[in-house]
């Protein structure tokens, strides 16, 4: 809204700047007779001023205000951007971290299988299992289950990151992680709108770059004479009925030519 309010401030700039003023006031002419005479005052003036423009100075300084408008409006399609690339890798970092730990689980069971026929084979004598065996199988099976409470904080932490990019409370949104060989981004968490294919923060840099080649076209502008035409039509009564009365008007058109030194 702002580089819009600029652009139209600078595009009102180069119209005809117009302006009115009117007033009434009263008074007494002499304040020390008994019955003093009061004297009423109207007056009104409208006016306008325009530039001439003669070296394009504020034409520079409309085209700076445009292109620095549409270089805000990159950034921000640029910040969606952004904030999409974040959903996308928070939403891929859970779903890597939910088939860890769905692996994990699935080898500590295994782990616990090998244990328990390990066991099984040496409680009945059998040559191929040892006590070392059976010890082995189950540390490996506490070891993996060792690693799935990091695991479910990460998990967690990512679950809480998509909630706070698609701007909702820590822990609201409910995401099913299936097993996939590739991952299927759920089109509901991207959004409606989608921006511009091309790479919007390169493009807003582009358009500054042009911004700031136009304010040099105003300063150079400000180096050079300006003419400003003036037109101005007033009266000043104390009648309020001659106020608008077309043989007392005054009119004046004047030209005003500023060289800087």
């Amino acid at each position: 809204a702002q580089p819009e309010a600029i652009l139209a401030q600078r595009r009102g700039a180069r119209r005809l700047q117009a302006s009115a003023s009117g007033g009434a006031g009263g008074g007494r002419v002499n304040f020390f007779v008994t019955d003093p005479e009061w004297d009423e005052l109207y007056s009104f003036e409208l006016s306008g001023t325009w530039d001439a423009d003669i070296f394009g100075g504020r034409r520079s300084a409309e085209r700076s205000a445009a292109l620095a408008l549409e270089a805000t409006r990159q950034n921000s399609h640029a910040s969606a951007q952004l904030l999409i690339a974040n959903l996308v890798r928070s939403y891929v970092a859970a779903w890597s971290l939910q088939e860890q730990i769905n692996i994990s689980e699935a080898l500590a069971s295994s782990f616990d299988t090998t244990a328990e026929l390990t066991n099984e084979r040496y409680r009945t004598g059998s040559q191929t299992a040892d006590a070392l065996s059976v010890l082995i199988a189950r540390q490996n099976a506490a070891s993996t289950r060792a690693t799935l409470p990091e695991l479910e904080a990460l998990l967690l932490i990512q679950r809480q990151a998509i909630d706070v990019l698609l701007g909702l409370p820590p822990g609201t949104l409910e995401l099913d992680f299936e097993v996939a060989e590739t991952v299927d981004m759920p089109q509901s968490l991207l959004g409606k709108d989608e921006p511009s294919v091309a790479r919007p923060d390169v493009l807003a840099q582009d358009l500054l770059y042009r911004a700031a080649l136009e304010d040099i076209g105003v300063a150079e502008a400000a180096r050079h004479p300006s003419l400003s035409l003036t037109s101005a039509v007033n009266n000043q009564t104390n009648d309020f009925n001659a106020l608008f009365a077309p043989d007392l008007l005054l009119s004046n058109l004047t030209a005003g030519l500023l060289v800087p030194l």
